[in-house]
């Protein structure tokens, strides 16, 4: 299907332009996630094409309008490349243009799937891509034009009618509340990795795995596990078909880091969803989910219950190459822990010595318990944070740069 509405005015506009047929969406989209460039989280920097880029931007510069019942159709500012003055058209169409196609998908996938977990209410499989493009003196301009296939919005069928538009708008209204008040209760001064720590343990705090079986968990019959609504506001019902699954958890994470300044990315295989946080110049594994399965497991202490937060796999790093091989391998759901972690980067040997006031917690009253000893004499050898066989002021410093702003 090529242009829906207006085609007229369009050729006339294009004058000598040419229509080429729409693009097909879906499939898994390639996105190197390491390298040199900045913001290695966002996947959106990672594209490498005009064409990839100018949809994501086009994207990027209407995701308010999602959120309604009436989008519309979204036009592109010209993509252009200069191109041999002998080059016809089509020629050049189909040299510069059509090679790059590929990467809308990937657009489409990375600020959906990816950099963006609030706009978890768009379905991605509504959206046609259709170009128009025109040769004037040695460069060809190329636009973008993006329509519904399903109607005037990309609403997924459960919000679209006045019904379920009504249940968004309240779901979006307790996330931002709930997120709110989140934020607001964390400490002042807390570095990314305390943040990050925080933000889990909250998480923890406020939701339950699905209890479904993986065998019955699908997106079909139970879609609200798979997005971050399943943590924020539906941990509140008793209705536990709505309680997330690594995607519920996974996002939330990551859509509290966004909020708070924190570089975090998406993660996934084939059978889980993980996040990435980026610190330095490194990216550490933190895996809420299975943090709160311990957790809830009964393994409540500091050693084991975070043994999914901040780790690395340094042989790992050159298999991490697009979205849908990422992380603990596809075959197992379980993550496997690197020797190397963040907290090895930081001199401290595991988690164990950090949970000095015992609360089964990870927080900055960890640190003023270690400093109130060291003020009365009392630095007990369970405060050797960095396992040098001695409990003593430079354990307090690590633990202190670690917890607050300045650890990097």
């Amino acid at each position: 299907m090529l242009w829906q509405g207006e085609r007229e005015e369009y050729i006339q506009k294009l004058e000598e332009g040419e229509y080429v047929p729409a693009i097909a969406l879906g499939g898994s989209a390639k996105i190197t996630l390491f390298s040199d460039d900045d913001n290695p989280y966002i996947y959106g920097e990672r594209l490498q094409t005009n064409l990839g880029k100018a949809f994501y931007n086009l994207l990027e510069e209407n995701a308010e309008n999602f959120n309604s019942l009436n989008t519309g159709n979204l036009v592109s500012s010209p993509v252009t490349y200069n191109v041999p003055s002998s080059y016809t058209a089509s020629k050049a169409y189909q040299e510069y243009v059509k090679p790059e196609t590929s990467e809308i998908s990937s657009a489409l996938y990375a600020f959906f799937e990816y950099d963006r977990p609030d706009m978890y209410f768009v379905d991605l499989t509504k959206f046609s891509v259709n170009m128009g493009y025109s040769l004037r003196g040695g460069v060809l301009s190329v636009t973008l034009n993006v329509s519904s296939n399903s109607g005037t919005n990309y609403l997924n069928d459960s919000y679209n009618s006045e019904e379920g538009f009504a249940t968004l708008q309240e779901e979006l209204k307790v996330i931002e509340e709930e997120s709110t008040k989140i934020i607001e209760a964390m400490p002042d001064n807390l570095s990314d990795f305390a943040k990050v720590i925080y933000f889990t343990d909250t998480i923890s705090d406020i939701t339950t795995y699905n209890p479904a079986s993986d065998m019955q968990l699908n997106y079909t019959l139970y879609p609200k596990a798979f997005n971050m609504s399943s943590v924020f506001v539906y941990s509140k019902y008793d209705d536990s078909t709505k309680y997330p699954v690594c995607e519920g958890y996974a996002e939330a994470l990551k859509y509290l880091c966004d909020l708070s300044g924190v570089k975090c990315c998406i993660l996934t295989s084939s059978s889980h969803e993980w996040t990435g946080i980026v610190m330095g110049d490194k990216i550490y594994f933190a895996d809420p989910t299975w943090t709160d399965n311990l957790r809830e497991a009964g393994a409540r202490n500091a050693s084991s219950a975070y043994t999914y937060m901040f780790t690395k796999d340094d042989s790992a790093k050159e298999e991490l190459h697009d979205m849908s091989t990422n992380g603990y391998k596809d075959y197992i759901t379980q993550p496997t822990v690197s020797d190397t972690d963040y907290l090895a980067d930081t001199g401290i040997k595991n988690y164990t010595s950090l949970d000095a006031n015992n609360d089964k917690r990870i927080t900055i009253g960890d640190v003023a318990t270690e400093l109130k000893a060291i003020n009365k004499g009392k630095l007990s050898q369970t405060y050797d944070n960095n396992s040098d066989g001695n409990a003593d002021i430079i354990d307090a410093v690590i633990f202190t740069s670690l917890m607050l702003n300045g650890q990097e």
